[in-house]
């Protein structure tokens, strides 16, 4: 399951680039020495729903809803009783109501919406990062490599037969988006991917999100 999160504001504007304080605030709910600190996540979570971009930043009326995910039921408990004890964000941000989300039903192939930039990268030559982004011939393979390395680390290898993970070519409104993370600018991919394979593999991916930096609040799937 998933969880979604209604939060009221009492703020006009919070920047475009905000992504590090709501992930500051899922650690925070997780607890200050959390094992998922620092670690590989094996969950994932949205960005904030609808909102009007202006300026110098986003506005939202009153409230606004985001999710979050994990492949462990008990990380869900966390966060839930981490709401509970302090329901505040950041900038004026507030949870009022905390949902479950049922699970689809899983087959051997599925199109998810991205519901956060997807973040895709490699380390060239002298340790230059490049950005992989939907239109690349490359970002197939990287989407694929980097969920059956994953699997790897869950425990579960043998998820990986067939799986095979591509941003939706056919989509036409595919786009990118600049997300800034402590002065780093991480450019991810708003593009629905389509996945095949064992549908627990799907599951996972459902749960744990696309990409990289699924803990910092990228590639979330809808």
């Amino acid at each position: 399951m998933k969880l979604k999160i209604e939060c009221k504001s009492n703020s006009e504007l919070i920047p475009f680039s905000y992504q590090y304080e709501l992930a500051s605030c899922v650690h925070k709910w997780l607890g200050e020495n959390n094992a998922e600190h620092g670690n590989m996540a094996f969950f994932s979570f949205s960005g904030f729903a609808g909102g009007e971009a202006v300026e110098h930043g986003i506005k939202f009326k009153q409230a606004t809803t985001w999710s979050f995910s994990a492949i462990d039921n008990r990380l869900l408990a966390k966060v839930v009783e981490g709401i509970q004890k302090d329901p505040r964000l950041f900038r004026g941000f507030e949870v009022s109501k905390v949902m479950m989300q049922e699970e689809p039903e899983f087959t051997n192939q599925m199109r998810f919406y991205a519901a956060s930039p997807v973040l895709l990268k490699k380390t060239e030559e002298k340790g230059r990062v490049k950005y992989l982004i939907f239109s690349d011939l490359e970002s197939a393979e990287s989407l694929t490599a980097n969920m059956c390395h994953k699997l790897d680390v869950y425990g579960k290898p043998e998820w990986k037969e067939n799986l095979n993970i591509k941003f939706d070519e056919q989509y036409p409104g595919a786009k990118t988006k600049l997300i800034d993370i402590k002065g780093i600018k991480n450019r991810g991919s708003v593009c629905p991917v389509i996945i095949s394979g064992m549908p627990e593999a799907i599951r996972f991916a459902w749960h744990v999100g696309v990409g990289s930096s699924n803990g910092m609040g990228f590639g979330f799937l809808n």
